[in-house]
């Protein structure tokens, strides 16, 4: 063999090898999945697994089957029953808050920012932005950038990040919303108001500051007292590192009390009236993409499904700061909330925040014991 057809035969066998190390990263074993127990220690199992696989600091799970819970879990350094940073999760308290206001006639769903924010919070580069419905703002339908590097509360503004800016300057236990939404009003919208589905936090920085507007009170105090407190939730506050991150992600609460809160979409819940949660489940117009097969509303996913809906929502925060006013800020986590259609519901927080691939595998191994159970527990599991 002449080293021409040496090197080219060697380069074959290299590039299989590397074939067959990119297959079996990401393709399934081919062997069939260990069968799970039918009890809740299903959900044990599989948090536990994944978390060893992908090396986990510290998690928690939380379970519920209708409106008692079943299982709180610890992994690592963190206890069941801790409170963690929500994220995005908090999304959805926003959005109740938001529709209590609604209830109480104080707002509709088809007001305007412009009538809704007081001009003291400055005039928007962009006119079309007061125009902006509460519904648009509630479905990431307002017009915003698209959430990479064109979201104008976290994203870029010239050329830095402008949340990033105002770290250095104020840092997060000085800095406001209205500081954010001072950089949010300098963007231009990217799209009609109505037309088009982004997912942005300015969309719901904007809710926050409508909530203070309207009932005359801070976002916390109001939400805290409208709407966790009648879930069953005491003194639930904002998170003290991250109360800049206010109605898009900034809530602190435990599994369990999450679980709590997610009653409020229950037909027998509490805080939301029939017709709000009606609204929370319509879906036409609110689809996410082309398929069709996901809807955003109330601060969650909806999925139809033969059982009835499905909601949900995933939280992720991955932010370093060394150089912020107090010093450096360095915080890694993932979170996910799913109340299926089917009667159980689950919570699950992580450190540190991992892959959309790791996430998605997460969020499938729950679903998967969610539908093995069959004998469910008289008291609740503490593992």
């Amino acid at each position: 063999m002449n080293r021409r057809a040496f090197v080219a035969s060697l380069s074959a066998i290299l590039a299989l090898l590397v074939a067959l190390v990119i297959i079996s990263s990401v393709a399934p074993p081919l062997a069939a999945q260990p069968p799970l127990p039918d009890t809740v220690e299903g959900f044990e199992r599989v948090f536990v697994g994944w978390a060893q696989k992908q090396g986990i600091t510290g998690g928690t799970l939380a379970v519920a089957r209708d409106v008692r819970l079943v299982l709180i879990k610890g992994y690592g350094d963190r206890r069941g029953d801790d409170r963690v940073l929500l994220a995005s999760l908090s999304k959805a308290i926003t959005a109740v808050c938001v529709a209590t206001l609604v209830q109480q006639g104080r707002l509709s769903f088809a007001t305007s920012l412009g009538d809704s924010l007081p001009r003291s919070l400055g005039t928007p580069v962009d006119p079309g932005l007061r125009k902006v419905t509460i519904e648009q703002l509630l479905t990431h339908r307002a017009g915003f950038g698209d959430g990479h590097g064109g979201d104008p509360a976290t994203g870029e503004l010239g050329g830095e990040l402008a949340f990033h800016r105002l770290l250095r300057r104020r840092g997060p236990v000085l800095a406001e919303a209205r500081d954010l939404w001072a950089n949010v009003i300098r963007f231009r919208l990217q799209n009609p108001p109505g037309e088009v589905y982004r997912y942005t936090n300015a969309a719901y920085l904007a809710l926050g500051l409508i909530i203070e507007a309207v009932s005359a009170r801070p976002y916390e105090e109001y939400c805290a007292s409208a709407v966790l407190a009648p879930a069953g939730i005491a003194n639930a506050r904002l998170d003290p590192t991250w109360r800049i991150l206010g109605a898009f992600g900034g809530w602190r609460l435990s599994g369990p009390e999450y679980l709590a809160f997610l009653r409020v979409f229950r037909p027998d819940g509490p805080v939301l009236d029939a017709e709000r949660r009606r609204w929370t489940v319509m879906t036409a117009g609110r689809e996410m993409d082309v398929s069709g097969q996901a809807s955003y509303t109330l601060g969650v996913v909806v999925r139809t499904v033969s059982e009835g809906h499905n909601l949900s929502h995933r939280g992720a925060f991955d932010y370093h700061h060394p150089y912020a006013m107090g010093g450096p800020l360095h915080v890694s986590i993932g979170s996910l909330a799913v109340r299926p259609a089917i009667g159980t519901s689950w919570f699950a927080f992580y450190e540190p925040l991992l892959t959309p691939e790791a996430r998605g595998e997460l969020d499938r191994e729950l679903w998967r014991a969610a539908r093995g159970v069959r004998i469910w527990p008289a008291e609740v599991v503490k593992q």
